[in-house]
């Protein structure tokens, strides 16, 4: 009978220590610099070539758009296509 309290006992106590394990990870830090700044300055629009290919173009376009929602920079037009 005492390994059956036992592994009672030890089933209770994984049934309230998973879900506090769990939750660590729905915690929030704080950065001292937003995460918009720290992508903001190690990326900037990208220009392009009339040696670029169309499908080139349009995924610079893409990129460019969302550095521009993201970072509220000024338009790059990019290349002379």
């Amino acid at each position: 009978m005492p390994s059956i309290l036992f592994a009672r006992g030890a089933m209770r106590a994984a049934l309230l220590l998973i879900p506090l394990a769990t939750l660590t990870g729905c915690a929030t830090t704080t950065a001292s610099v937003g995460t918009d700044a720290v992508a903001c300055s190690a990326f900037e629009p990208i220009r392009w070539s009339k040696k670029d290919t169309d499908d080139t173009i349009r995924q610079v376009k893409g990129h460019n758009a969302a550095w521009m929602a993201v970072c509220a920079g000024p338009a790059v037009t990019g290349g002379t296509r």
